[in-house]
């Protein structure tokens, strides 16, 4: 049944606007705050609009009533005893069902909010729940008097047992805890006493030197762990501590030596080591390895670095997108002066007039090949949705070489293309593919100028069907394209193809892109 109206809602319409425009600003449904309308007859409903732009243009506006909403979504059973209601999110109530609150009663509520596109609202349920007695009869009375007797006298007989168990309760538990601790804890701990004996060590501090407690423990001078070259440095440092210098309070960075002779890095925290009685017994020092947080930061330090020139990589590209816009125009106007220089010196130029015409004519070839360059960089730079079309072979590598031939000319190599007849066309996104035979074409000219090649540079395009590949049937191989990118580089390290697939992994100083 309707009972809104265009009359009972003023000519504004104020929150179906602003529903309207926030919906055409995150191009989905958006929902109006909820108002009052007041309908015919007298009264009025709580609504909210749902405002959803349509394709072909404007917009579709349904109008829900809460209460309405509220009644289908909150079951009969829910309202019994409670009360159910929509409010603003500052508690300002709407639209309530249920059971009002009585007299006496202790209120129960609950809140969940309703975050919709554009509004917002809370799911209020107010629970009424009557004060308990202590006591509902005499008969509970008298149980729980007898049971606090119960309770008393059996206290008072336990009372001695617990005073004489509870110190060896007490020292059992310290011993666990601290057993357990030791055990758990993943940082090193060491004692040692004033003559720089190491007294104790836990589970942590053994595993990562990989020394056993007793060789750690022997009665000798120096410590396994210390590297040799750095063990006078050890020496003077455990001097220092041994006549009474205090450690830095933030700790300090050191150098380990595992069994094996790896060293790794370590922080070291030291302080006193006081008894009972507030005497100094030694020295007691906790280490963290930090060779795990080393190459983290390494790692994290490469990624920056490599998020900065995909940064600076973005900007160039919007500005080589802003050129090749602003090249076009001139280019087009130096080929349609061309055209027209021909046009009046005419075919059959002859002497100077025909040198003039074939300077003209180069010009106006040149133009082109220019404004090709440009339109390659302007579709390789711009912003486009992925998309999957079929595209001939051969126009992936059309749009990519006069970018590969800019590069090739300046390094001196020579670039050789090999179709093979007849290929159907690719199915792919266009963008994604160019690309990488970009940033496979330019690896493989860098990788040819280095230093140590010093054959002939040549790169090898080559673009042909997929031959079948381990389990790949011949028939479903043919529905496959392969493009081929060929160098005569010096190869890949034995080291360097551990880590080839390894993220963030280059050889070069400056990454420009890889695939």
């Amino acid at each position: 049944m309707r009972i809104l109206d265009e009359g009972s809602r003023g000519p504004e319409q104020s929150d179906v606007a602003l529903a309207c425009a926030a919906a055409r600003k995150l191009g989905a449904p958006a929902y109006s705050p909820s108002h009052y309308v007041p309908v015919a007859g007298g009264g009025g409903v709580e609504v909210m609009e749902l405002c959803v732009p349509i394709d072909a243009g404007g917009y579709l506006v349904a109008s829900y009533s809460l209460r309405d909403a509220l009644i289908e979504l909150v079951g009969p059973t829910l309202t019994r005893g409670q009360e159910v209601s929509f409010t603003e999110a500052d508690g300002t109530r709407l639209v309530a069902l249920g059971t009002s609150r009585r007299s006496g009663t202790r209120v129960f509520t609950s809140q969940q909010l309703i975050d919709l596109p554009g509004a917002a609202l809370m799911l209020r349920v107010d629970g009424w729940r009557a004060a308990p007695d202590l006591f509902p009869n005499m008969l509970t009375a008298l149980v729980t008097a007898i049971s606090i007797a119960l309770v008393s006298v059996l206290v008072l007989l336990a009372r001695d047992t617990r005073r004489r168990l509870r110190a060896e309760r007490d020292l059992a538990d310290a011993l666990a805890f601290r057993k357990a601790m030791e055990d758990s804890v993943i940082t090193g701990l060491r004692a040692r006493d004033l003559q720089g004996r190491i007294s104790y060590v836990n589970p942590a501090f053994c595993e990562m030197v990989g020394f056993s407690p007793e060789e750690l423990m022997a009665d000798n001078a120096d410590a396994p762990y210390w590297p040799t070259e750095l063990a006078h440095e050890y020496q003077q440092r455990q001097a220092r501590r041994l006549a009474g210098g205090m450690p830095p309070r933030e700790g300090f960075e050191s150098v380990f030596m595992r069994k094996d002779g790896t060293r790794f890095p370590v922080l070291i925290f030291e302080a006193p080591l006081i008894n009972a009685h507030k005497v100094q017994t030694g020295w007691m020092s906790a280490f963290i390895d930090v060779s795990e947080q080393r190459r983290i930061e390494e790692l994290s330090r490469a990624s920056q670095e490599r998020l900065q020139a995909s940064a600076r990589l973005a900007t160039v590209g919007e500005m080589a997108s802003l050129l090749s816009h602003e090249l076009t125009q001139p280019l087009a106007a130096i080929a349609s002066y061309a055209s027209g220089s021909l046009n009046l010196l005419g075919p059959d130029a002859k002497g100077d007039q025909g040198e003039v015409a074939m300077a003209v004519k180069r010009i106006a070839e040149q133009a082109d090949r220019a404004g090709q360059v440009i339109r390659s960089v302007h579709d390789f730079v711009r912003r486009r949705d992925r998309t999957r079309e079929a595209v001939a072979p051969q126009a992936l590598i059309d749009a990519v070489l006069p970018l590969v031939r800019l590069q090739a000319r300046k390094l001196g190599v020579i670039i050789e293309v090999v179709f093979e007849d007849r290929l159907p066309a690719a199915m792919c996104d266009r963008t994604l593919v160019e690309q990488v035979l970009l940033n496979l074409a330019r690896n493989a000219m860098q990788a040819m100028d280095s230093p140590d090649n010093t054959g002939s540079r040549v790169l090898r395009l080559r673009v042909a069907r997929a031959a079948a590949v381990g389990g790949t049937g011949q028939e479903d191989a043919r529905r496959w394209i392969e493009f081929s990118v060929a160098d005569l580089g010096c190869g890949i390290s034995d080291e360097v193809a551990e880590r080839l697939f390894t993220p963030f992994f280059t050889t070069r100083a400056t990454a420009w892109g890889s695939a």
